[in-house]
């Protein structure tokens, strides 16, 4: 498989399809429709068979919504993608709103005419459904759930969802067995004055039942509901395949169903009364309308095993330092084969990322890339969610910045790193704003903090260099990441968005702040971080901080050494002595000296 072979888009195609979408509007009697990134088992990553959004606008990103009305159209995206978003979707077609100016609901609120909108309630949130009737305050405005999703009905040749092979997630990688997280979740539900509880998450059903899939392209897990009970009971609905080894680790508590008697088994729970914990974030309305329907009380509650799978074991913690060290062998391997090779010219971002991913896919236990890999030279840069394919593919050339983000699956863990490198002698420019990037990245990994902190509240630290001229970056400082699950994981974060859930030990999370100057170029320093305890003597409050766990060299020849600290050229001596350390022994004669080079002390 060519994970570089990436869909081309045709702009011209998204005329025919939104007339097609109208037509069926007005055979539902509506006025308008909304298509969200969502499908059924709301995941960030999706199969092709469910990017409903992206095939009616050609906009491919991970995040968006789009409303059709009868005469106009808007795409709402937040600040990743709205060069992305200029770039791939017909301006004639759809205004682009960026969701800092407009949203969704400002334009109802504004709509002065009666106006039905119409939803496929099994790909809309709980909490989503709820903000639509909390939010619009407009009395012409009502919302209509119809019964078949109309993309469905014009797509006429949409692939057929995959349902792949379903396979263990070994102890020695999971470190807790099966049995002991149902225990935890079915003590929740009880604890709860529950009965049952659904999830729709596969990276929780994944994560509970220590499996793992190739349902999606990214995030290695099948497609998959499950229910389960207070007596530790469990009813596993998936279409993907399942052999004797699977069926054996399940055990006797598991029983297995396809996909199409979940709604069976929701008018059973509904027979008994049963009082069901759903969270409002990842189920659907439908099911929740369903329940209520067929006499079953939802309870609104978060999703535990969120929580539970953020905070990683011992042995997914060393699991994810292994997974970082071999990851580093073939990011700097690459570094390395492109600081030698620009020189001849004839580079472009394509052969880059098929490099990367030739020598990744060497490594032990690598499964697949956790994203599409981001390449990104000159002004291709600047586009935060940038993805290099046959029509927009840039040559790298001299003088440019090139912006390398990437990661791979692997059984042990999952990577996430970005890398900004100079082609060449970079200017004044590019080396003070990548310094004031590399200040505020240090200023994060270095902090020290009392438990019950939030990432939001961290956030400053890492943008207050570029705020200090004036500068800024739209979007998050740090996301979360699974353990050989979603590379985007919560619940939490590190982000000017408010977010109340503290960071705790053994979270993973990014730390990548930026700066991109659109037409020119990006600027990204991307390490994953671990939060672990910190002892401080004399201390009655426990504290916490971070070690980094990415091992990639940060290119000298962008740093103003004149901008910085003492303590803050400490920090680059001394994680570039770690990387050095840690890597050379695995790297050739060649590449081994080159990076010794590039981990040289500065002064």
């Amino acid at each position: 498989m060519d994970y570089f072979d990436t869909r081309e888009k045709k702009k011209y195609m998204s005329y025919e399809k939104i007339l097609k979408l109208r037509k069926e509007m007005i055979n539902n009697h509506i006025d308008g429709y909304i298509v969200p990134h969502n499908d059924n088992f709301f995941n960030e990553s999706l199969p092709e068979a469910n990017r409903r959004l992206e095939w009616l606008t050609s906009f491919d990103g991970s995040a968006g919504i789009a409303l059709v009305l009868a005469e106009k159209a808007y795409i709402f995206v937040d600040g990743r993608y709205t060069i992305q978003a200029k770039q791939q979707i017909d301006s004639k077609i759809y205004e682009i709103v960026h969701l800092k100016d407009k949203n969704l609901y400002d334009i109802l609120n504004s709509i002065e005419n009666k106006t039905i909108i119409g939803i496929d309630s099994k790909i809309h949130s709980i909490l989503n459904v709820e903000h639509l009737n909390l939010k619009i305050q407009n009395s012409n405005i009502s919302i209509k759930q119809v019964k078949d999703n109309l993309i469905d009905l014009i797509w006429d040749d949409r692939p057929k969802l995959p349902y792949n092979e379903i396979t263990i997630h070994n102890i020695e990688y999971s470190g807790e067995e099966t049995k002991t997280k149902i225990e935890t979740i079915s003590k929740y539900i009880d604890s709860h004055t529950g009965d049952t509880l659904i999830i729709t998450d596969c990276e929780s059903i994944s994560w509970l039942l220590n499996i793992r899939g190739s349902d999606l392209e990214f995030t290695p897990i099948p497609l998959s509901i499950v229910i389960i009970n207070k007596y530790n009971n469990i009813q596993f609905f998936t279409n993907s395949k399942l052999n004797a080894n699977i069926k054996k680790h399940l055990g006797n508590n598991i029983k297995i169903f396809k996909l199409n008697a979940f709604e069976e088994q929701l008018k059973s729970i509904g027979k008994r009364n049963e009082k069901v914990i759903v969270d409002n974030e990842t189920c659907s309305y439908w099911i929740f309308k369903k329940l209520k329907e067929f006499g079953a009380k939802p309870i609104i509650k978060k999703n535990l095993c969120l929580k539970l799978k953020a905070c990683k074991n011992k042995i997914e913690v060393n699991g994810m330092r292994k997974a970082h060290l071999r990851d580093a062998k073939s990011l700097i391997e690459t570094l390395y084969w492109i600081k030698s090779h620009y020189p001849d010219g004839n580079l472009d971002e394509i052969e880059v990322s098929r490099k990367l991913f030739k020598s990744r896919e060497k490594n032990k236990n690598f499964i697949g890339l956790s994203f599409p890999t981001i390449a990104g030279t000159g002004p291709n840069g600047a586009i935060v969610h940038y993805r290099p394919s046959k029509l927009n593919n840039r040559e790298i050339k001299y003088g440019d910045l090139l912006l390398m983000d990437s990661g791979a699956q692997y059984f042990e863990g999952t990577t996430d790193v970005t890398r900004t490198i100079a082609i060449g002698e970079p200017d004044k420019e590019k080396k003070v704003k990548f310094t004031k990037v590399l200040k505020g990245h240090i200023n994060l990994a270095t902090v020290v903090f009392p438990y019950g902190t939030t990432g939001h509240q961290l956030d400053i630290l890492a943008r207050k260099f570029l705020w200090d001229d004036g500068l800024d970056y739209d979007h998050g400082t740090g996301h979360g990441v699974g353990s050989c699950l979603n590379v985007h994981e919560g619940p939490q974060s590190i982000s000017k968005r408010s977010n109340n859930v503290i960071l705790e030990e053994g979270m993973i999370i990014s730390n990548e702040p930026g700066f991109y100057k659109e037409g020119e170029y990006g600027i990204r320093i991307e390490n994953l971080i671990l939060v672990k305890e910190k002892y401080i003597p004399n201390s009655n409050i426990k504290f916490l901080n971070f070690e980094t766990l990415t091992l990639a060299p940060i290119d000298l020849s962008l740093i103003d050494i004149d901008l910085l600290e003492q303590k803050e050229i400490k920090w680059i001596n001394e994680y570039h002595r770690n990387v050095y350390k840690q890597v050379s022994s695995s790297l050739s004669t060649k590449v081994a000296e080159w990076l010794k080079e590039e981990t040289k002390e500065i002064s």
